[in-house]
């Protein structure tokens, strides 16, 4: 495949996998290094309307720069049609039951780290990436899976009358990897006492937030989209799991 300029210089495979857990496989997508050896990894938990084509294209953006991305599809082919509206989406995502979620992503990583896989470091570490509504997921699962660092794109910091989820901060407490987090700061559930609220539970945490953007601002299929501040999302998010993943082996 040919490499598109500033989106980093490693030739990647990419696509629709599937995820062996137990007896059972659950849909997913991967994008990793298509080179020797076996590198660092995250698991991509995505905003409330799932796996979408924005969402892919993070996971392939990071393995350019050599971070293997996987999604696994906590919806089990059911999620909501692109076009809904963001509270209609954020109902669904809250009403998948908690212990499903918690066995598909135990099951991602046992996947993930099992000693036989020739292409995933995880087995020494691995980090978590949550998009939207999927941040306080990521947060959530970040202590019982045992991440090594959490990566927040954009995730609900307070609760929304209107829309269901549950706040970062509130599933986040005690909590000591090391954590980067970014935001619109036009976004209205990350304000200023959203952001001090998750410094309050995460003092470790590096807090990024981006002027005259809103949530959406790194999901180039609404409006809401900005180029500028979803590069240098990238760029934050390439060294943040560079510094705190295992490297290549």
């Amino acid at each position: 495949m040919s490499v598109l300029p500033g989106e980093g210089d490693t030739v990647i495979l990419y696509g629709s996998t599937d995820i062996p857990i137990g007896a059972r496989v659950l849909g997913g997508y991967l994008a990793r290094p298509d080179l020797e050896g076996e590198w660092p990894t995250v698991v991509v938990l995505p905003s409330a309307w799932g796996i979408t084509s924005s969402v892919k294209d993070w996971c392939r953006r990071l393995a350019r720069h050599g971070i293997a991305a996987i999604v696994p599809d906590l919806y089990r082919g059911e999620a909501p049609d692109r076009t809904v509206e963001p509270d209609v989406a954020s109902k669904a995502f809250d009403e998948i039951p908690l212990e499903r979620r918690r066995a598909d992503l135990e099951g991602t990583v046992e996947f993930l780290a099992n000693p036989a896989g020739f292409w995933s470091n995880a087995e020494w570490g691995f980090g978590l990436l949550g998009f939207g509504d999927g941040g306080s997921v990521a947060a959530w699962a970040a202590g019982f899976l045992g991440a090594a660092a959490l990566g927040l794109v954009g995730a609900p910091l307070v609760a929304d009358d209107g829309r269901p989820g549950t706040p970062v901060p509130e599933v986040a407490e005690g909590l000591t990897l090391p954590v980067l987090g970014l935001f619109g700061g036009d976004d209205p559930r990350s304000p200023d006492e959203g952001i001090a609220a998750l410094r309050d539970r995460l003092p470790q945490a590096e807090v990024v937030r981006y002027p005259n953007v809103g949530e959406d601002y790194w999901d180039d299929y609404l409006d809401g989209y900005v180029d500028a501040a979803a590069r240098d999302t990238l760029e934050r998010l390439v060294r943040f799991f560079g510094a705190t993943l295992p490297p290549r082996r």
